[in-house]
């Protein structure tokens, strides 16, 4: 029944149904006015309605649907408008002639075709929008015409409580995605800056070692340890954005889990030995195949590892265990150092959270084990912490899906062979980087492993240089001067004595986007600064074997 006592039959009750569930699908402000107007029209037969929103001491006509221009998009003065009238009295206005009501301002009215209308405020706590309905003749509205525009009136008060809040929603998280993307944006540019300069410390640190003889030993240690700290600070930085992102994609094969741990035995051995830890590791050869992105999970197994010599007293023991259990392939690291506070185990891999006593001296920014549990679960494992408290040790147990190996599948011997197999051919090289440094003891460190380079620091140099030279591989720096990486890339591309030639981009910037723009520019690797020989080593192999 309408407010003034109009009963709807069955069949009306029905329309207003249906439009009452119109009104509930609506999200947002736009489709509410959309939706009202339409439905106003349909349910009234009017010649026209609109849907006005207050706005402080304005009204807004958001919406309309007409046989001819109304006010769409324009604001008026509250008192100004009939709209803003029946809002302020809280009261259905119902004219039927226009020409004999006091209320009108006639200057809105007379440039349009209303005769006569029915404008019925949305009522809720406080009136903040309005229907009208309007007539190109008099006597138009009906009582059962504004029954109905009461009773959908009705349905837009909680239709325009949730149009708001939805938008409100949707303002936040457009907000929470724009600061998303620029800390995106910050840290890949502070990657890129503060990558830059290490490269050349790292490889310098590199070829010190190689060539031995080294007077000064124990501080090159120092520096090493200290730079692939910083070096690891900034990939955690990166792996966060692009974790909480998506925007990681694993490349897996199967690979036996002893390889996984060997590898990442290698990865956190210099922080083992700094501390004189003893390393039991009991894992079998074989047997425990898993479907694994080998990088990584070999990321995941050095962190644990690094995390156990990190925060166990100097002369410690650290234990790692691998076997089935209950179907998966179960890898334990334990150790017996500064434990964790069973109020922090439930949290243990959130961000930001420092797991134990120790973290103040021995430093991080909390990022490792969230890194660690998000890598596992998208493996399709679970990794778990245990510690009987402060001082007594602490237990990482991570489980993974086994899987079947195949006729494909390497062993540690294998990729042991082609290291060595890589080493053993000279291959010619082009280095191309603006930084002097990183550039010149680039093509040292590739020297010193048996390779011919020949290091320029622009394009027009590097187009230059393969008039008299015929590399096998070119390293090229995406951010050269004037002609960049990618526009080198084509040039070289070009040149028809370099159509086999292998191009490997070295940059700063390690996103995902990055990676794939270096493949549609025809690049066969994409390398992040600063390079491990043990990268460069494995990249030589690949493009040559």
């Amino acid at each position: 029944m309408g407010s003034d006592g109009h009963t709807f039959a069955p069949d009306e009750q029905a329309t207003l149904l249906a439009s009452a569930e119109q009104l509930a699908a609506v999200r947002s402000l736009d489709d509410l006015a959309t939706v009202v107007c339409r439905l106003a029209r349909e349910l009234t037969g009017a010649s026209g309605a609109t849907f006005a929103l207050r706005e402080g001491g304005f009204v807004a006509y958001l919406g309309e649907e007409a046989v001819g221009p109304l006010w769409h998009g324009k604001r008026f003065l509250l008192d100004e408008c009939t709209s803003g009238w029946a809002m302020s009295h809280r009261e259905t206005v119902v004219i039927p002639n226009i020409e004999r009501d006091s209320r009108i301002p006639h200057a809105l009215y007379h440039p349009t075709f209303v005769k006569s209308l029915v404008i019925v405020p949305i009522l809720g706590e406080d009136p903040s929008a309005a229907i009208g309905a309007y007539w190109n003749e008099v006597g138009g509205p009906s009582p059962r015409a504004t029954a109905f525009l009461e009773a959908l009136a009705g349905f837009a008060v909680h239709a325009l409580d949730h149009a708001r809040r939805f938008a409100t929603v949707s303002e936040e998280r457009d907000r929470w995605e724009t600061a998303s993307r620029a800390k995106d944006e910050f840290l890949a540019m502070l990657g890129h800056e503060l990558r830059n300069p290490l490269a050349p410390i790292v490889t310098a640190l590199h070829l010190i070692r190689l060539r031995g003889g080294d007077p000064f030993e124990r501080e090159r240690a120092i520096i090493d340890r200290q730079v692939h700290h910083v070096v690891r600070l900034v990939d955690d930085l990166l792996d966060v954005s692009r974790i909480t992102r998506g925007a990681i994609q694993l490349r897996c094969g199967t690979v036996e889990l002893a390889w996984i741990v060997g590898r990442a035995l290698e990865a956190a051995a210099s922080g083992v030995a700094e501390r004189d830890h003893q390393v039991v590791v009991s894992v079998p050869e074989t047997g425990l195949a898993i479907d694994a992105d080998v990088d990584r999970l070999t990321q995941v197994v050095a962190n644990l590892v690094s995390n156990a010599a990190k925060y166990t007293p100097r002369g410690g023991r650290i234990e790692i265990v691998g076997d089935v259990e209950g179907g998966c392939a179960r890898l334990v690291v334990r150790d017996n150092g500064a434990g964790i506070d069973a109020a922090l185990l439930p949290r243990l891999f959130e961000l930001f959270v420092p797991g134990r006593r120790m973290q103040e001296a021995a430093g991080g920014l909390g990022l490792g084990l969230s890194i660690v549990r998000s890598i596992v679960e998208m493996h399709g494992g679970v990794v778990s912490a245990a510690s009987q408290g402060p001082g007594r040790g602490a237990t990482f147990t991570v489980r993974l899906p086994i899987a079947g190996l195949d006729s494909d599948h390497l062993t540690h011997d294998d990729v042991l062979q082609a290291i060595d197999a890589a080493r053993m051919r000279t291959l010619r090289v082009l280095v191309v980087d603006d930084n002097i440094d990183a550039a010149q003891t680039l093509g040292e460190l590739l020297e010193v492993l048996g390779h011919e380079a020949v290091v320029v620091h622009d394009a027009p140099a590097a187009l230059h240089a393969v008039r008299t030279f015929t590399p096998e591989i070119a390293f090229l720096d995406i951010g050269l001067p004037v002609v960049d990486g990618y526009e080198l890339a084509a040039r070289l591309r070009a040149v028809p004595q370099l159509a086999r030639m292998a191009m490997i981009a070295i940059t700063g910037y390690g996103q995902l986007a990055d990676r794939q723009r270096a493949g549609e520019a025809g690049f066969d690797e994409h390398l992040v600064k600063p390079l491990s020989v043990e990268g460069l080593r494995g990249v030589l192999t690949k493009l040559t074997a």
